[in-house]
């Protein structure tokens, strides 16, 4: 290639970039995105759509009706763009809709209950083997309390 790279190599050497927005790049990753995406056209056209699914997230919480609107016209860009595994993300991501806009509400999200619910599952595995559950949830209720 024009890099003096193969393209097993261009391959293996362009996947830390498109963990990065393009104003991240080094110059070096910036003529290899080139190279590449000139390659394998669609590639760009998927890292395009995640970028703007990245950047949806910049929107600040509060803002429920423009990401509401921003994610809408997300979901549109995928439609026309007919990428399949990208397709499979945004089924994803509409299914999980209103737990991704409740974020927007006041920027709050399930961190404690899933902290919780490891503290949980930590707790019931020091205690397999209970025999006597009133006692188990006697010593939940003063684990958690």
């Amino acid at each position: 290639l024009a890099n003096g790279e193969t393209l097993l190599q261009l391959l293996a050497k362009s996947r830390y970039l498109l963990f990065k927005f393009p104003q991240q790049w080094y110059p070096t990753q910036k003529e290899r995105a080139k190279i590449l995406f000139k390659a394998f056209p669609e590639i760009e056209r998927a890292y395009k759509l995640i970028c703007s699914f990245r950047s949806f997230y910049a929107i600040k919480p509060g803002n429920r009706k423009k990401a509401s609107k921003s994610l809408q016209i997300w979901f549109g860009k995928v439609q026309t763009e007919d990428i399949e595994e990208i397709s499979n993300f945004a089924s994803m991501v509409e299914r999980h809709y209103g737990e991704i806009m409740n974020y927007f509400n006041e920027g709050r999200t399930n961190a404690y209950a899933e902290g919780l619910n490891s503290k949980l599952e930590r707790f019931i595995q020091m205690n397999m083997g209970v025999k006597d559950r009133d006692f188990f949830h006697y010593r939940v209720r003063n684990y958690f309390t």
